[in-house]
């Protein structure tokens, strides 16, 4: 019987022996906080460490919530101190990226992919485009491939690597989230079944994309146009009431 190890660039230290804990993975509190930590240009945590730094916050906010209760007493528990020390001492923690690979184990193996932003998600055989941008435009031709809210991506390069080591490495389809034995047959099924696209779903993925999207000028315009329509209906009622 053949075995395969893999790994994910949000899950240093950790192998994966298999597609469906990789496709697990991909959702986890462990993976979109690392998402967010390569956002900011820091390097990602192992498993042990986000543990300690998730128990620590909750012993803060539980002991918080515990002096809130008692009339805001200004004291500070043991718990709580212990606390702050894990993390200022998890903090100081920093880990190198490991390189995303899947080790030659048996000969049913994956190869060692590279993941990179040009390639095309859904052909092996197409060679690498000139930068991502061009690699989008290119799907969009050939697929219809696009990225949903496009205008309000602020990392295109690095969402098509997520996307490229989604389908590369966890053999996970953009759009069903099925996951399939090999990335030529996930590529295959992309494409025969129509599914060159995101699913770009609450509850599904989007989750995913949140750290590669900015939508703070259009929250601002939105508040805005609200703001306006106040005081319009303002306006108007008063117009009304001098009458």
């Amino acid at each position: 019987m053949s075995s395969f190890s893999i790994t994910a660039t949000t899950a240093p230290g950790h192998t994966f022996t298999s597609r469906a804990d990789l496709a697990a993975h991909y959702k986890s509190d462990w993976h979109r906080y690392n998402l967010k930590r390569k956002e900011n240009n820091m390097a990602c945590i192992d498993k042990q460490t986000f543990d300690k730094r998730v128990e620590a916050a909750k012993a803060l906010r539980a002991d918080r919530e515990a002096r809130a209760a008692r009339g805001g007493a200004d004291h500070l528990k043991g718990s709580d101190k212990e606390a702050r020390k894990d993390l200022q001492t998890t903090a100081k923690a920093k880990k190198s990226l490991p390189s995303p690979s899947v080790g030659p184990k048996g000969a049913d193996a994956d190869e060692d992919f590279k993941i990179d932003p040009c390639d095309d998600l859904f052909s092996m055989s197409t060679p690498p485009a000139r930068c991502p941008q061009a690699n989008l435009d290119r799907m969009a031709n050939t697929y219809g491939f696009f990225l949903p809210d496009a205008e309000y991506c602020v990392d295109v390069p690095g969402l098509l690597g997520y996307c490229a080591e989604k389908v590369k490495l966890g053999h996970y389809c953009l759009f069903c989230q099925r996951t399939f034995s090999s990335a030529m047959g996930c590529m295959r099924h992309m494409v025969d079944s129509g599914h060159t696209k995101l699913r770009y779903e609450e509850g599904v993925d989007l989750e995913e994309f949140e750290v590669f999207y900015d939508f703070t000028e259009a929250n601002e315009e939105y508040l805005r146009g609200v703001a306006g329509k106040g005081s319009k209906g303002e306006r108007a009622e008063g117009g009304g009431e001098g009458e």
